[in-house]
C-alpha cells in the first residue's frame, strides 16, 4: 500500500471569488510534501482553463487520523 503524506487541493473560482469549486481532474496524492510542492506549478498551469482564478495548495496528511 502506498503511503500518502500530502495531497494537492485545486480550486477554480470566478473573477469575484464568490463561486469556487474543486478543479476537475484526478485527486493527487504524494509521498512527501516536497514532491507535491515541486508539482504544484505544472498542475496549476494545467487547470487554468477551469476558471478565471485557480488556487492550489499542498496539504500534509496525518496518517494517524
Amino acid at each position: 500500500m502506498e503511503h500518502i503524506a500530502a495531497i494537492l487541493l485545486l480550486l477554480a473560482c470566478s473573477d469575484n471569488l464568490k463561486d469556487c469549486e474543486e478543479a476537475p481532474g484526478d485527486k493527487l496524492g504524494y509521498e512527501s510534501l516536497e514532491a507535491c510542492e515541486t508539482d504544484i506549478d505544472a498542475r496549476l498551469r494545467r487547470f487554468m482553463p477551469a476558471g478565471p482564478v485557480v488556487y492550489g495548495q499542498c496539504v500534509e496528511v496525518d496518517p494517524w487520523r
